[in-house]
């Protein structure tokens, strides 16, 4: 019947996946990078030591991503991880990310935070499902309002001015928020 043969199909992908014959190591990258001359960006780095690995074996782009979360529920956000990573990498790869970007703020912030690129694949995926092309133009429409918003509240005119020094980690509440603003939240709490 056609559903023995879907859960089949299923359970051999289970087992294919789980299967340790199933490996991607560097010696693969490697060869990529012989055979091919193409720029190489490597997907779902998560780590700082993954990040050093990476630079050390010469690759273009580290893109931090934990692949939207389903692989592993609870690990890691990419987020917290762009800083980390950033400094590792100092300047001699290129450092995507994505992972739960829904608005402009959340663009700027991966910007400050020292990510060169930010992939916003579900938001993409929303407007496009909400209205075809014209969902997507309006989405970036409304996300490019909302990344000037956010510069001018921040006090910058140039993506490549953030830096950290504009993202507050101490206090969930706080994040992203200048300093100006902060000073003065903190004299109404005491």
């Amino acid at each position: 019947s056609s559903r023995r043969r879907h859960t089949r199909y299923i359970g051999d992908w289970s087992s294919d996946v789980c299967s340790s014959d199933l490996k991607f190591s560097w010696n693969d990258v490697n060869r990529i990078k012989n055979k091919f001359n193409i720029p190489i960006i490597l997907k779902g780095i998560a780590t700082e030591e993954d990040a050093k690995i990476c630079v050390d074996e010469g690759i273009d782009v580290i893109y931090i991503s934990n692949h939207g979360g389903r692989q592993l529920d609870y690990g890691i956000g990419g987020a917290d991880l762009i800083q980390s990573i950033s400094k590792v990498v100092k300047s001699k790869s290129k450092i995507f990310f994505d992972g739960g970007v829904s608005r402009g703020t959340d663009v700027v912030k991966a910007i400050a935070l020292g990510a060169d690129c930010v992939g916003i694949g579900r938001l993409q995926c929303y407007a496009a499902a909400t209205n075809g092309r014209n969902g997507l133009n309006k989405m970036i429409d409304i996300l490019q309002h909302e990344i000037l918003v956010c510069m001018r509240l921040l006090g910058v005119n140039n993506l490549n001015d953030l830096n950290e020094n504009y993202i507050i980690k101490d206090n969930f509440l706080l994040k992203s928020v200048p300093m100006r603003v902060r000073l003065v939240i903190d004299k109404a709490a005491a």
